[in-house]
């Protein structure tokens, strides 16, 4: 998978499982496990998934989008 793609699937994954957590899927979950271990198991995946997404950032490739003297990047922002 190219790394491009690993990175957007990694933040999909990630937005999705935040989202999950602010439907009604959330209340049936918390009443199948209970609230303590609800919150522990979204708080693993919530991690793995910003880890996973993180190192997708790392291993996607720099491409530089701005070619040109080094005072005219400063000029956009200004």
């Amino acid at each position: 998978m190219d790394p491009m793609e690993m990175l957007a699937l990694a933040t999909i994954v990630f937005l999705v499982t935040h989202y999950v957590s602010s439907t009604p899927l959330r209340s049936g979950l918390v009443a199948l496990l209970g609230e303590n271990a609800y919150l522990g198991l979204y708080t693993l995946v919530s991690l793995l998934t910003l880890g996973w997404m993180i190192w997708a950032y790392v291993e996607a490739p720099y491409e530089r989008l701005w070619v040109g003297d080094e005072f005219k990047v400063w000029a956009v922002v200004l």
